[in-house]
This record gives structure tokens, sequence and C-alpha cells, in this order.
């Protein structure tokens, strides 16, 4: 009550008090526009990242598509080049496999 008693015989107070609640007001404003500025930035930069890491995946599974492709096309040369080493190898490790699993 001393303050409002004070407050209406003081001009300059009440005007310095209305200044500050309008500034506090813009303030708030300011903040609210603020943090929804913040949250469009980390979004897009979120969806740009998102974005990243896919196109690096599809490059990655592209470049092991080639490199399988690669294999495949040398393993098959060798074979028809070396036959008969290929098949004492599938021997060789048809042995190995077949004694591992019968203990």
């Amino acid at each position: 009550m001393a303050t409002e008693n004070s407050t209406l015989r003081n001009p300059t107070l009440a005007t310095d008090l209305d200044s500050i609640t309008a500034q506090l007001a813009a303030l708030r404003a300011d903040m609210s526009n603020l943090a929804a500025s913040v949250t469009g930035t980390a979004s897009r930069r979120g969806q740009a990242m998102a974005h990243d890491v896919q196109a690096g995946v599809a490059e990655a599974g592209r470049y092991l598509g080639r490199k399988g492709h690669q294999v495949d096309v040398q393993l098959e040369k060798a074979v028809s080049d070396n036959p008969y080493i290929a098949l004492g190898i599938a021997a060789a490790l048809g042995l190995v496999l077949g004694a591992m699993t019968r203990r």
C-alpha cells in the first residue's frame, strides 16, 4: 500500500514502472521469438544431418555392391583359370569342416 501511495505521488516513478513493464513484455516476446528461431534452426540442421547420413549409407551400399561384384568376377576368373586347384581347395575345406563337426 505504501508503494501505491508513493507511486501516485511521484509521477516519474509511475512512468518508470510502466516503462520497465513494457520492456519486460518486449523482452518476453523477444525470448519467445528467439526460442522459435533456435528450434527452427535446430530442426533444419537435424534434417540436413539426417539427409547427409542417408546419402552416406546409400553411397556405402553402392560401393559394397561394386566391390562385391568385382570380387565375384575375380573369383570366377580364378576358378576358370585354375579348375583343379579350385577343386582341391574345395575338397580340403570340406574335409576340414567335416573333421571339425565330427568332434
